[in-house]
């Protein structure tokens, strides 16, 4: 698993969809072109994306990222075709206190009738 975390961080970012994986925890396996639940593979891509952390920024305290170092992390997610979805919900009331909401979705490829793709 390091290596293909490896890989990924090793080099700048890559084109979108350009790494294609298949993911496995518990003999259920994700590749993209399968339309699998990616929050059985939350832990994972939390992995990947604290790796990333690691790599890129020299710590891995997610809620310490700036909304330009999540589009970096984001570049290279797209390589491998998920998008970064995060939130910061106030903690009862609290504007001072944030709290950090982090989930991952698939991105889907569609070719359209005059050959363009577009992803989504």
């Amino acid at each position: 698993m390091n290596l293909f975390f490896e890989n990924i961080f090793k080099y700048p970012p890559k084109e979108i969809l350009s790494h294609d994986i298949t993911l496995n925890v518990n003999n259920i396996y994700y590749h993209r072109k399968l339309n699998y639940e990616p929050s059985i593979f939350y832990s994972i891509l939390l992995q990947v994306l604290q790796y990333g952390c690691i790599k890129l920024f020299n710590h891995c305290e997610v809620n310490r990222l700036s909304q330009s170092d999540f589009n970096l992390l984001q570049s290279y997610f797209n390589s491998f075709g998920f998008r970064i979805m995060y939130a910061f919900d106030e903690i009862d009331g609290d504007s001072q206190g944030k709290m950090l909401r982090l989930w991952f979705k698939p991105i889907q490829e569609f070719k359209l009738c005059n050959g363009n793709i577009i992803y989504r």
